[in-house]
């Protein structure tokens, strides 16, 4: 009797052992589905099912394409974000409301670096279109009067811009599509998933492949192709946004003009660094302090911006230096010679 109790409690041990392993096997093979979205590559990875990845991946899919022209695209005269550029007045949906409110919080933070109001000037510059050129000086200058967040006003829904301001959240779009993606999946039995729209991702839930449960994010080469990562970054349930000036940019007589402008000048920015890559709790914040950070430079402003929205952050310099705060240098493994990781406070005391 001893021996067939210890047989079957021995078979019952198999028998477990082997159904975990099937769920792992099962969870080790995602949903996916790969698109375009808000001008960029839409990859959505859901650990779940087969048909119910197909039907979360198609609500994904349709409301972010929703949430790009319907609400944020200056491109879109009939997004709210379009028509509000359009008459210069307008009310903005509780979701869009929240979001103009955040990014203006963002920029009183930061000194007025970050702006989303700079409308007028990328669309001179046009540099993620076909119609991209290299304004003159005299262009330029006329414009940079138009540019400046404290002209916005909010009275409850209604939003005025300042005379002749136009709008443009191309900035924080993706971050906000990855928080959309994340409010969407908390309402499905998914439970864990990899959102990405261009250069945010969204990391929901825990890594299904991994035994701690942190994702692997990588961090492109900013001079190597699309595909090459400069590093691999331990990570878990955030959303991660890079801003770098290798992803759109217009070159004129062999000299290579980035996207993310400076609200100051009306110039690409000229901080010394190839890309930032942000670390927070939400997509819009992500998105919006990699932008801060890449034109603030990584030096005390950044840090302090970093902290108070509880974010960390990589900093790849244009002499290939990686600094990093917070714990990130023991979660970053490099995978690209040349590059060099230094510390954040030695780097800027030299």
């Amino acid at each position: 009797m001893r021996a067939k109790t210890k047989l079957l409690i021995l078979l019952l041990i198999f028998i477990l052992l082997f159904c975990g392993a099937c769920g792992r096997a099962k969870s080790a093979a995602p949903y996916t589905k790969n698109t375009v979205c808000m001008g960029s590559l839409l990859q959505i990875k859901l650990y779940c099912a087969e048909e119910e990845g197909a039907d979360t991946a198609q609500r994904l899919e349709e409301e972010l394409h929703r949430l790009d022209v319907e609400r944020l695209s200056c491109k879109v005269d009939e997004s709210e974000i379009g028509r509000l550029n359009g008459a210069g007045e307008g009310t903005l949906s509780e979701d869009t409301l929240a979001c103009l409110q955040t990014c203006l919080e963002v920029s009183e933070a930061c000194g007025g670096v970050f702006d989303v109001s700079i409308g007028p000037l990328s669309a001179l510059w046009q540099i993620d279109s076909d119609e991209a050129r290299l304004p003159e000086e005299s262009e330029i200058a006329a414009l940079l009067p138009l540019v400046g967040y404290e002209q916005i006003r909010i009275d409850g829904a209604r939003v005025t811009l300042g005379k002749g301001q136009k709008l443009d959240l191309g900035a924080v779009g993706k971050g906000e599509a990855c928080d959309l993606a994340a409010r969407l999946l908390s309402e499905t039995e998914v439970p864990a998933a990899v959102i990405a729209v261009g250069g945010s991702v969204l990391l929901y839930g825990e890594d299904p492949q991994q035994k701690e449960g942190f994702w692997n994010v990588g961090i492109r080469d900013p001079e190597g192709e699309a595909d090459s990562s400069l590093a691999i970054l331990s990570c878990s349930n955030c959303c991660v946004s890079t801003s770098g000036d290798y992803e759109k940019y217009l070159e004129v007589d062999r000299k290579r003009y980035h996207h993310i402008l400076d609200p100051e000048t009306g110039w690409p920015a000229e901080s010394g660094l190839s890309s930032v890559t942000v670390l927070a709790d939400s997509g819009l914040l992500s998105d919006a302090l990699s932008t801060a950070c890449f034109l603030l430079g990584p030096g005390e402003e950044s840090r302090a911006l970093l902290a108070r929205y509880g974010a960390e952050a990589v900093f790849i310099t244009k002499d290939k230096a990686i600094l990093t705060t917070g714990d990130l240098a023991e979660r970053l493994t490099l995978r690209q010679q040349g590059y060099r990781l230094e510390d954040i406070e030695a780097w800027n005391a030299n």
